[in-house]
């Protein structure tokens, strides 16, 4: 039972209660709200929780898949910085001749979000795979060099301001 106060008077409510039975739920209580719940929860889309993924799960998952195929012979630094570059350029195709608005656009779109994440996912997994064959800790690669960014732009030399130092 929920009880709220509005100045002097005091107004009472039941709130409405959820039940998951088997995946399916209902609500159930009295008013409209029950009602309005149900029908909100008819048209709900599930939603697939998933753990997030850490840089050594990615490339173990990329690792096993690789060598599943027996494909460890044709990933060479210089095979996979070229496929690399490749899915790089599949990923600038993506936005070619149109301008930045038309590009966030895109992406905020569900077709260019997931072309975009498919782009994205190959050079990762082309960059996981150069990590593995020459003996890199990416995250701690990508985390060294954001400390070695850090030292040459410093924040309140460089907030704001787009330009390179050389």
């Amino acid at each position: 039972m929920v009880q709220a106060s509005f100045g002097h008077d005091s107004c009472r409510a039941t709130a409405p209660r959820l039940h998951v039975i088997n995946q399916k739920a209902s609500v159930s209580g009295p008013g409209p709200l029950p009602q309005l719940f149900t029908f909100m929860l008819e048209r709900a889309q599930p939603v697939v929780m998933k753990e997030p993924i850490t840089f050594e799960d990615a490339g173990e998952l990329v690792v096993k898949f690789r060598d599943e195929r027996e494909w460890r012979r044709y990933h060479t630094p210089k095979n996979l910085a070229e496929s690399m570059a490749i899915e790089v350029a599949e990923l600038l195709q993506l936005f070619q001749w149109i301008g930045d608005e038309e590009v966030e656009e895109y992406c905020r779109s569900e077709e260019g979000r997931r072309r975009v994440a498919e782009e994205l996912a190959d050079v990762v997994i082309y960059a996981l795979s150069m990590a593995d064959v020459i003996g890199v800790d990416l995250g701690r690669a990508v985390r060294d060099k954001v400390a070695k960014n850090e030292d040459r732009y410093p924040v309140e030399e460089f907030r704001g301001k787009f330009v390179k130092k050389t």
